[in-house]
């Protein structure tokens, strides 16, 4: 072997090089490997706000991760990994749900069933997602085009007008809740005076019942 003073000095740079980027290259791999974990996908409607990165819980125990989302077709598929210690039954179900009042969520996952989950993945029909308005929005928009905007012109009318031909009756009632309210406003002094003067009175009353009388028994 040479002395290190007689060695190449550009050779011992491209070793040094390569030796970096091999270690490099495992750390990479350590940090995005999933040890003791299980890959698995679960169809949803829509997101429902889930982002990748939240967690996945089972029995609200943090047990994963999502780790992506994606549109297909007219859904939405998200990846997500268990510990290794969680096995998901064939009939496994699947929830997002709010995390915090911030606005993050979670993933909710229900093992279910025996076996095996048929391709890793929960389909569509065992999956749900948060309140979604704008479903609410959509429905209430085809029971509003089945009014029959001309019969409720005419029940508002109807109503209008009943309401109308009665404010003779109603108005005297009104005003005589309202003179009573004053009548007990201006007279509470008095109303006052007469419970303590009764208090008074069922004092002295008690009192006299248990007073001796003269054969020595009480009147």
């Amino acid at each position: 072997m040479k002395p290190m003073n007689e060695r190449d000095p550009f050779k011992i740079g491209l070793v040094a090089i390569a030796i970096v980027g091999l270690i490099g290259a495992a750390v990479v791999a350590l940090s995005v490997a999933n040890f003791g974990t299980k890959s698995y996908t679960a169809v949803l409607e829509h997101t429902g706000g889930l982002r990748s990165g939240e967690d996945v819980q089972v029995h609200g125990v943090s047990k994963g991760k999502v780790t992506g989302i994606e549109l297909e077709d007219d859904h939405v598929v998200v990846s997500f990994v268990l510990d290794g210690d969680v096995d998901l039954g064939s009939r496994s179900e699947a929830t997002v749900k709010v995390a915090t009042l911030l606005g993050t969520h979670y993933l909710e996952v229900d093992p279910l069933g025996t076996g095996e989950l048929a391709g890793d993945r929960i389909p569509l029909e065992r999956t749900a997602v948060p309140y979604n308005l704008q479903d609410v929005l959509e429905s209430g928009a085809g029971a509003l085009d089945e009014l029959d905007p001309e019969l409720l012109a005419q029940a508002l009318s109807e109503m209008a007008g009943t309401l109308g031909a009665t404010q003779d009756e109603i108005r005297p009632a009104l005003e005589g809740v309202a003179r009573l309210s004053d009548v007990i406003a201006t007279r509470s002094d008095q109303a006052g005076e007469l419970l303590v003067a009764a208090r008074s009175v069922t004092d002295q009353l008690a009192e006299s019942s248990g007073t001796p009388s003269s054969n020595g028994r009480s009147t």
